[in-house]
């Protein structure tokens, strides 16, 4: 069990995935450089992150100083497979406004074999479960796969920052704001089962 601001999450534990044994534990520094590199690829996508946003291990590193991190391994051979991470959202103007912000990062070639689900899940899980009443966050508007799962999952659109990216292939880019409220009582039951079904 982990301990993260008002909340406490239960890990390690571990998931049968494409016939991979996952194992999600906290991530610490000496992870962080495997992270670096799923964030690198995403990056250079151009239509993700921004150019400029992190561009280096030793800025990462610094951003994830101040973040809870989940990761997900191939228990066999250790390689970081996702991760997922939670901070107090920079969008708040006070760190007691409560509200999660952070990263969900999945090796791209293991995006339909469960993983990117399992991660997502525990976004809104393990931020519920540490204690965030909500989540704030900003996804570029040229991200469509993003926009369209916080749609699916949600999320309510509150606002956008124009031109607010520079995005390696298109250049700047809108920048939208999401809002999901952690406190409903639906969302809290439906969350459970999930995390539920998701510890074997």
């Amino acid at each position: 069990m982990a301990q993260f601001y008002h909340g406490t999450i239960n890990i390690p534990f571990t998931r049968n995935l494409a016939g991979v044994r996952v194992i999600i534990d906290q991530g610490r520094p000496e992870t962080w450089p495997q992270i670096f590199q799923i964030y690198e690829k995403f990056r250079k996508i151009g239509t993700v992150f921004g150019k400029d946003e992190m561009p280096t291990l030793d800025s990462f590193c610094d951003a994830m100083k101040d973040q809870f991190v989940l990761v997900a391994k191939d228990e066999s051979s250790d390689d970081v497979l996702g991760a997922v991470t939670f901070r107090h959202s920079p969008l708040a103007r006070s760190t007691q406004s409560n509200h999660s912000g952070g990263y969900i990062l999945v090796e791209p070639g293991l995006t339909n074999h469960g993983v990117g689900m399992l991660l997502a899940n525990l976004y809104t899980i393990g931020g519920m479960q540490l204690g965030f009443v909500g989540m704030l966050a900003r996804t570029g508007a040229v991200n469509t796969k993003t926009l369209m799962y916080s749609k699916k999952t949600g999320n309510s659109f509150i606002g956008v920052i124009p031109s607010g990216m520079d995005m390696e292939k298109i250049g700047l880019a809108d920048d939208l704001i999401t809002y999901r409220d952690y406190t409903t009582s639906a969302l809290y039951k439906v969350s459970v089962h999930i995390m539920n079904s998701l510890i074997s």
